[in-house]
């Protein structure tokens, strides 16, 4: 589909266009390639959790069965940390940067928007073909995770409206569920802590003892946990400022519709704040998928009607 652009800047395209490019085969691939490019990035973050989570769970049992293991499960614990802040770190934040790039070029396609200043994680056609495989397996794959139809759009709106929610959906939709992940990680470890400190007293751990077996195994997830819940309690507060900037802006009488330069704008806050969000296994993104959803669905629906509202009333 050919992208009109102003002799002046970014005009987006009509909602029909949107709604015709984000179905189109490259766009539903670029779907798909995200999709997995995440999938990699949660791996890693599992494998991170898991270590870290694995070791504070077993180091105190393995220690009350024989206090001589102590120093295995303390050197065992410092390898995991090492290793979990290093190159697991390193690599699930990589591979969920290129899930960013790909979901930021889709959007760039489908709302017609001119090209950025390079990023930092560069994906070409060769990594997306790879990643996507087999072009019928990739077509049964997009049924089945049903990428068609990525953003509910009313055709009654303004094209720059109808990308305005979008954008506002994308900001939106992320927080309760990582959240919820980081509270989840955040009481496990709590919990665990007390009854790592309570076996610690029950069985008479020396202080040497207890701290190789409880707290070197412990304190590295537990400080993970709280440090989550920071990074998804300041990313919360920036999702929130921009949800509520698109909501102003399409609800302000004095702006008939919402113009290029600010969508350009509200894009490049989305894609940091993807590239920088912590990753939710998919376990806890199954959970409240539906719920997330729905929700996310209803909120874009009411918008609109305000939005046509407001177009009604300045008529």
């Amino acid at each position: 589909m050919t992208r009109v652009m102003k002799r002046d800047g970014y005009d987006p395209p009509t909602v029909a266009e949107i709604v015709s490019a984000q179905d189109e085969t490259d766009s539903l691939r670029l779907l798909l390639a995200q999709r997995r490019f995440y999938s990699r990035a949660k791996r890693w973050a599992v494998a991170r959790y898991s270590g870290l989570g694995g070791i504070a769970l077993l180091a105190p049992i393995v220690t009350a069965i024989s206090s001589d293991l102590a120093v295995v499960a303390g050197a065992a614990a410092a390898v995991i940390f090492v290793l979990g802040r290093t190159l697991f770190l390193a690599m699930e934040r990589r591979a969920s940067a290129k899930g960013a790039v790909v979901q930021e070029m889709f959007d760039m396609s489908v709302f017609g928007m001119p090209a950025v200043s390079a990023r930092e994680v560069r994906v070409g056609p060769e990594q997306i073909a790879r990643i996507v495989g087999n072009p019928k397996a990739a077509e049964r794959a997009i049924r089945k995770m049903k990428l068609a139809g990525w953003y509910p759009l009313d055709s009654r709106l303004d094209g720059g409206d109808a990308t305005a929610i979008a954008q506002r959906a994308n900001a939106a939709y992320s927080q309760r569920l990582l959240a919820l992940n980081a509270a989840i990680w955040l009481w496990i470890m709590v919990a665990w802590t007390a009854v790592a400190v309570a076996l610690s007293i029950i069985f008479g751990f020396t202080l040497t003892v207890a701290l190789l077996s409880v707290a070197l195994p412990v304190l590295p997830p537990l400080s993970d946990a709280f440090d989550e819940l920071r990074r998804v309690h300041d990313a919360g507060k920036e999702r929130s400022a921009l949800a509520e900037e698109i909501e102003d802006t399409l609800n302000d009488p004095a702006i008939e519709h919402v113009d290029g330069d600010r969508l350009l704008t509200w894009q490049g806050q989305l894609f940091r704040l993807r590239r920088d969000a912590p990753q939710v296994p998919n376990l806890v993104y199954w959970v409240v998928r539906d719920v997330n959803e729905r929700v996310m669905s209803e909120a874009a629906r009411k918008l609109a009607e305000d939005v046509i509202k407001k177009g009604r009333a300045a008529k």
